[in-house]
């Protein structure tokens, strides 16, 4: 028997262009709020539950994947150019597999299996200034805060041939400026 909990490409964008003309610019722009991707994903035996599976193993696969992208292009041609620029990217969310608090479960064999491959947080910032005075502060942020988790919760009564737990987690960040 599977329950499988699947939440692919999970995706989040942001681009940004800005073109700033004239004597004096002074600004603030681009993404200061995380361009976010929140997912929970989660194959489990709920909190109580009582299951047998006669004949074979169960197996509980949680997997999920995301990605989020900010991007921003500024120009400014001016006498004095002053600006702060920010791009923000964020993963967050858990991928779990698990048997919950006082549940009961019996069967050949169990399996929980949490998977959380290629994510991607990236936030890239390029600006081109033309003046006198240029004073440009770029602010690139990308990151990644997903948890994958494998566990039986406390009290949980579990009676198998064989138990595996397994936990995977792939993420990539990757701020530029």
């Amino acid at each position: 028997v599977n329950v499988t909990a699947r939440g692919p490409n999970n995706e989040a964008a942001s681009d940004v262009f800005a073109l700033n003309i004239g004597l004096a610019n002074i600004g603030v722009g681009g993404t200061p709020n995380p361009i976010p991707v929140t997912h929970e994903t989660a194959a489990y035996l709920a909190d109580n539950g009582d299951t047998r599976v006669t004949g074979g193993p169960l197996a509980f696969l949680a997997e999920a994947t995301a990605e989020a992208h900010a991007d921003n292009f500024n120009i400014g041609v001016s006498l004095a150019n002053v600006v702060s620029l920010d791009a923000n990217a964020r993963i967050e969310g858990p991928t779990r597999a698990f048997i919950g608090g006082n549940a009961r479960l019996n069967a050949g064999g169990v399996s929980l299996t949490a998977r959380s491959l290629g994510n991607v947080a990236s936030a890239s910032m390029t600006s081109v200034d033309v003046g006198l005075v240029n004073a440009v502060d770029l602010n690139p942020t990308a990151t990644t805060a997903n948890t994958v988790e494998a566990f039986i919760r406390g009290g949980a009564n579990v009676v198998a041939g064989s138990v595996s737990l397994q936990a995977d987690l792939e993420a990539d960040a990757d701020a530029e400026a």
